[in-house]
């Protein structure tokens, strides 16, 4: 293990980065951590647990994934890169993830993002392929075309996107849940006849909703108690399935 107190620690191998023993023991304790590598950690209870004020990775040079589990009680992200078109990012953890600089800049890159832990996501810029959310309340903004794999939100969910929506399915429970497309990104089911959002108040906004603007229709699957909708940037089409009533 490596231990800096308050100090800082920057790491950088030619290499990956992993754990001598698949272990949930706290690996490396710092204020401020940097990581570059091929790859950091692996699945399962072979991350790398770490109790860190900052963290930057950078595991492009791989281009490597990223498994790493907060021990402390949060982190603010500098930067998270694995280069963008491949490798995952999963991040499991113990408090608020927060954007440290608290800009607009891309505090996340990579294919896949994983958040789990049930923590709250503050004002996090991604640019990623794939979302997978455990999380509390949530406010992330990404770019480029993007997938929401199967969530649990226990907090409201604000997601905001330059590009297309899929969706799989988000479960908010009764809490609020945002999706904004923009006026040219399209919100669509990623799921075929399985539920996309279970919430409290639904806001979407989009060119168009469960319509690809071209010539496939699938109606997005969703149980809220109320809703509100916007395709008027773009004069889009709705298709929605609701399935008790709102």
């Amino acid at each position: 293990s490596l231990n800096a107190g308050t100090g800082s620690i920057t790491i950088s191998s030619g290499g990956s980065i992993t754990e001598t023993t698949s272990n949930t023991t706290t690996d490396i304790i710092a204020s401020g951590l940097s990581l570059t590598a091929t790859a950091l950690g692996a699945t399962g209870t072979g991350a790398l647990d770490i109790k860190v004020g900052t963290l930057t990775t950078d595991t492009s040079s791989g281009p490597g994934s990223q498994y790493l589990n907060d021990k402390g009680t949060g982190f603010g992200v500098v930067t998270l890169t694995t280069g963008g078109t491949t490798g995952t990012i999963v991040l499991t953890m113990g408090g608020a993830l927060t954007d440290s600089l608290g800009t607009t800049a891309t505090d996340i890159t990579a294919d896949v993002l994983t958040i789990a832990g049930g923590q709250a996501v503050t004002s996090i810029e991604t640019d990623v392929n794939t979302l997978n959310l455990t999380s509390g309340i949530t406010s992330i903004t990404n770019t480029g075309a993007l997938t929401v794999g199967d969530s649990t939100l226990t907090g409201q969910l604000t997601l905001t996107n330059d590009a297309d929506i899929t969706l799989h399915q988000i479960s908010a429970g009764t809490n609020a849940v945002s999706l904004d497309a923009g006026s040219t990104g399209n919100i669509l089911d990623g799921n075929g006849a399985t539920n996309n959002v279970t919430a409290g108040a639904l806001t979407l906004t989009g060119a168009n909703l469960g319509f690809d603007g071209v010539t496939t229709t699938d109606a997005l699957e969703i149980a809220v108690t109320s809703l509100t909708t916007d395709t008027s940037g773009a004069n889009g089409d709705q298709d929605l399935d609701e399935s008790d009533g709102f």
